[in-house]
């Protein structure tokens, strides 16, 4: 049970880290190159453009991010299911992984639709209530 969510921490890092890396990539690619002379010009050192001039850059990226990896975290099954199946002693057992256990291998339909329903509704509130925050600081 204790190496079960390492196992799969390490997959799936695996199977987004390149989406992410491109998220990223693109981000860098579309930086103003004029702006980064400037601060060169300015005097910035190295750490000193990172932090002033990239990173305030790079922020809606950051939270793109971020968004992607929780929502993407509530809807985890294709890992899991080949891996562990929610197991051993459901150490590794995710919503969406609980709901398959009851809505579709102990055919409690009923059961198995309440928890999608809470799963969308978790989904729904965090997207909503993470783009209200978004929206607000910008």
């Amino acid at each position: 049970p204790a190496t079960a969510m390492p196992a799969i921490l390490l997959v799936v890092v695996w199977k987004y880290f390149g989406f992410h890396m491109m998220l990223f990539i693109a981000a860098l690619q579309g930086l103003d190159r004029s702006q980064l002379e400037a601060a060169q010009l300015d005097g910035a050192s190295r750490p000193q453009i990172l932090r002033h001039v990239i990173l305030p850059a790079l922020y809606p990226t950051i939270r793109l991010s971020i968004f992607f990896a929780i929502v993407g975290s509530l809807q985890l099954f294709d890992v899991i299911m080949p891996l562990t199946g929610g197991g051993p002693a459901d150490s590794s057992q995710t919503m969406v992984t609980f709901l398959y256990n009851f809505g579709v291998t102990r055919m409690r339909v009923g059961f198995g639709s309440a928890v999608g329903v809470v799963l969308f509704v978790l989904c729904a509130g965090f997207a909503f209530t993470y783009q209200k925050l978004v929206l607000r600081r910008e």
